[in-house]
């Protein structure tokens, strides 16, 4: 009964999100910009309190502040991005330089590496956004992370038998994963489809199969990095802003992934023309 009721949460929940996202990306380019930082900014946050940093207020501010920034930077462009991680290290020695009772070396290169990881991977959303027709390949992003982690969860509960990875997600079986790959790359022809239909597009199906097959492999792959940091802190959820599906990490991690895949992918070769 339990397991019913997390599951319907889950759903409930999900279906809110992307009535959300949806509202969010018709409102154009400036409120996905301000919906990244402030995810950002929450997803350092909670891999602060995960990892046992959330101690030191002033490296968790910081972090914070400068996740904002690198994502403020990305969105302005004009190259500040190098810049800016130049101003952060100085910040972050300068830190470590008059704290050194109370700072180690480890806890600076912790603090460096969450920021990046969440702030830099999440920013390629914006990049996607920005692209030719970014308001429609802002959906492989979507695709390539929610419908994998939607098709895995049904194939996994129906047809799952055989572990994916126990240490790390004891619930994810190999026949999830794989239904999650067909199941992204069967929305991401729909997807194709509508584009081609709907604004006239011209295709490029096989370079679709490719994108849609690689964002769920890395899709699974965030999920599952994600899942390793809860693993060795022992925690089994980063929050509880979302009933069913837990914290912005919780829910957002394949997304670190999937946005830069996508994005280079698509710097490649377009998939519409």
């Amino acid at each position: 009964m339990k397991g019913l009721i997390t599951l319907k949460q889950r759903i409930i929940t999900g279906f809110a999100l992307v009535v959300l996202l949806i509202v969010i990306l018709a409102l154009g380019t400036p409120f996905v910009e301000i919906a990244v930082a402030l995810l950002a900014a929450m997803g350092i946050m909670e891999l602060f309190n995960a990892t046992g940093m959330a101690e030191n207020k002033l490296l968790m501010f910081t972090a914070v502040g400068a996740g904002l920034c690198l994502v403020a930077v990305q969105c302005i462009g004009a190259n500040l991005f190098n810049p800016a991680m130049y101003v952060y290290i100085v910040i972050l020695f300068a830190i470590y330089m008059s704290n050194m009772q109370k700072i180690m070396l480890k806890d600076i290169a912790k603090t460096f590496f969450l920021t990046v990881y969440v702030a830099f991977l999440f920013a390629h959303i914006i990049f996607v956004r920005n692209l030719d027709y970014g308001y429609l390949m802002i959906w492989l992003v979507l695709i390539g992370a929610f419908v994998t982690d939607t098709a895995a969860l049904f194939a996994g509960k129906f047809f799952g038998k055989h572990k994916l990875c126990p240490k790390l997600s004891p619930k994810k079986t190999i026949e999830g994963s794989v239904g999650g790959i067909l199941g992204c790359i069967v929305a991401t022809l729909i997807f194709c489809l509508v584009g081609k239909i709907g604004f006239k597009l011209e295709v490029d199906y096989l370079w679709a199969v490719v994108i849609g097959l690689g964002a769920s492999v890395v899709s699974q792959l965030g999920d599952l990095s994600a899942s390793c940091i809860k693993r060795q802190f022992g925690i089994k959820d980063y929050g509880k802003l979302m009933p069913g599906h837990g914290g912005v990490m919780d829910r957002f991690d394949s997304l670190f992934f999937v946005a830069p895949f996508v994005y280079y992918m698509l710097l490649i070769s377009p998939i519409f023309a």
